[in-house]
Parts: C-alpha cells; sequence; structure tokens
C-alpha cells in the first residue's frame, strides 16, 4: 500500500461533485460479484498495478458507491477490483485506512451495478462478449433505456454500450422479453424514443379484476357470510405460498 497525506477539506460550492474523497476502513468496503461484471480478473492487469505501487507510485483511487437500503447506507467497491487485488490501495496512518472515491449521493444496487459495469467499458482491458451482457443488463435495471416519453432508441442505447444495436434488440428479446415486447420497433414522434406499446391483459390481470369484484360483494355480506369467505380465502393463500422475490425486470 502507498503512504498518502490526508486530503485537504473539499470546499462548499453550488456545483455539484459526483465524487468525494473519503478516508475507510477496508473491512467497510464491500466486495460482492453482484457488483462485477468480469468473469474473472486479468493477472497482467494486477502485476502493473502491483509492480506500480512497489515503484512507489500512486495508484487511481478505488471506487465505492454508497447504497442505502431499509435506512442503512454500506459502502461498495464499484470500480478498481484490480487495484484491490494489488493492494495498490492509498492508505493513511496505522488503522490502516484506504483513500476511496465516494459516489455523493446514496444509490441503489441497481444504479450501484451500472456504475460499476459503465467503469469497465472505459478500462483498457477489453469485456468478453459474455461480459458485455452484463453490463448491458445492468444498464436496463438501472433504467438507462428510459426516457421520460418512453423508451430510448437501440441505436442510441448502441451509443452509450459501444455494441451495434442490432446485437442489443436481440439481447432484449432474449433477457428482457416483456420490455422488449413494448418498445416494439417502431420510431416514435418523441425525439429519441420509442412509443410504448399497451401491454394487453395479463391472467393475473383477470385474476386481480375477479378479485376486485369478489371484495365488492364480500364486504357487504352478514358476519357468518364473511368468516366462510375468510376461511376460503386463506385456504387460497396458503395454496398459492409466499410470493417469489420480484424480478429485476418487474421493475422496468
Amino acid at each position: 500500500m502507498n503512504k498518502h497525506p490526508a486530503p485537504e477539506q473539499q470546499p462548499s460550492s453550488a456545483e455539484a461533485i459526483q465524487w468525494t474523497e473519503e478516508w475507510l476502513s477496508p473491512d467497510d468496503v464491500i466486495r460482492t460479484q453482484t457488483l462485477q461484471v468480469r468473469r474473472k480478473l486479468n493477472p497482467a492487469a494486477v502485476r502493473q498495478y502491483r509492480d506500480m505501487t512497489r515503484a512507489g507510485s500512486a495508484p487511481p483511487l478505488v471506487k465505492v458507491a454508497a447504497v442505502t437500503e431499509r435506512g442503512t447506507t454500506r459502502h461498495y467497491l464499484v470500480d478498481g477490483w484490480h487495484r484491490w487485488e494489488a493492494d495498490a490501495l492509498v492508505t493513511h496512518g496505522s488503522g490502516p485506512t484506504i483513500l476511496v472515491r465516494v459516489l455523493a449521493a446514496p444509490m441503489s444496487m441497481a444504479e450501484a451495478a451500472w456504475v460499476a459495469a459503465a467503469a469497465n467499458l472505459n478500462h483498457g482491458v477489453q469485456l468478453k462478449r459474455s461480459e458485455m451482457v452484463e453490463v448491458f443488463k445492468a444498464y436496463v435495471r438501472a433504467r438507462k433505456h428510459r426516457t421520460r416519453e418512453g423508451y430510448r432508441s437501440y441505436r442510441e442505447m448502441a451509443a452509450d454500450l459501444g455494441t451495434p444495436k442490432s446485437t442489443l434488440a436481440r439481447w432484449m428479446h432474449k433477457h428482457f422479453h416483456s420490455i422488449a415486447s413494448r418498445m416494439g420497433g417502431e420510431e416514435g414522434t418523441a425525439p429519441g424514443g420509442l412509443r410504448e406499446r399497451p401491454e394487453p391483459p395479463s391472467l393475473s390481470d383477470e385474476v386481480l379484476a375477479e378479485v376486485k369484484r369478489v371484495k365488492g360483494v364480500a364486504l357487504s355480506l352478514p358476519p357468518e357470510e364473511k368468516r366462510r369467505v375468510h376461511a376460503a380465502l386463506r385456504e387460497l393463500l396458503e395454496d398459492l405460498g409466499k410470493p417469489e422475490p420480484v424480478g429485476y425486470e418487474d421493475e422496468f
């Protein structure tokens, strides 16, 4: 690790500062494969950072995102996996603590995943095709494919990701089929967007409509009849079981 003097306090400014420098304990920085699109680290890149540190050169600071979930904020590594593996970190004191760049605004895991994926687009080690698919998934899960009017065109997405639009369309159909169906392929009248197609009613929509109708009738029943309905509904809920966690695609 490299020693480095404590940074000066950032001055107050009306300008938004995207990244701030902070000292953190290495134990407070969480590394999870959820935020790593690369299948494995590149040994040559790790050696390069290790040699740089041993030669006394200060490596670029690693970046972390402050992710807030259920009222708790944790710090996740989003850029600097090779540097971390090489122990090419800027330290201070006997703790030690490490100097990192922190994304100022707390975010969701989906947003942090996109920050991590986007960082890999700018690195010298080229992403493999399977890794690029993970970048695309993070892009969609962070809602970067959306506009106020509906959806961005595949041409615009291609400009963001450096991937042919035909490839992105194929990935969208494979990994986010319902989104691809809503997007269609017709250019919208709004600049930079595709018209959002209305989604046809699903079986669950029909069931929920029936539940709403039954609710209107059940609320007017006498107490004894309500107890019978309540028992039947409880049996139905037990048969349904606990719902599975909502997938990323359902949120977009």
